[in-house]
């Protein structure tokens, strides 16, 4: 829904180039092990929407919007952004999305919205 939205505004070539990885990419941030949480806190969750949204490149097109795109509203829908600060959070998408050292591991994208929230 998010990424037809998206390509009804920029355009961009629709279609899914591998049906699994956006339902796996959803379904990350409420894995448990072990039957713990993975992903508890909703910036912890946000930060896996991101990388696991857009590292499998799911879409044709428009893969780090969308997952920019879910990390934002999940984040909204939690209290947790507000308008100052969202230029900091794209360029954590390009770095997510591009494998950019350092943002490797969903972790890392965690890491970088829990400091990014005390900010803001």
């Amino acid at each position: 829904m998010i990424h037809g939205h998206l390509l009804a505004l920029d355009g961009g070539l629709p279609g899914v180039e591998n049906l699994g990885a956006p339902e796996s990419a959803l379904a990350q941030p409420g894995l448990e092990v072990f039957g713990e949480r993975r992903y508890v806190t909703p910036l912890e969750q946000a930060g896996a929407y991101l990388f696991y949204l857009s590292k499998p490149h799911a879409f044709n097109d428009g893969n780090k919007c969308t997952a920019m795109a879910c990390m934002l509203t999940w984040l909204e829908l939690h209290g947790e952004v507000g308008q100052s600060g969202e230029d900091r959070l794209e360029a954590l998408a390009l770095n997510v999305a591009a494998g950019a050292p350092g943002y490797e591991t969903p972790d890392a994208s965690i890491a970088f919205l829990l400091e990014w929230s005390v900010q803001h």
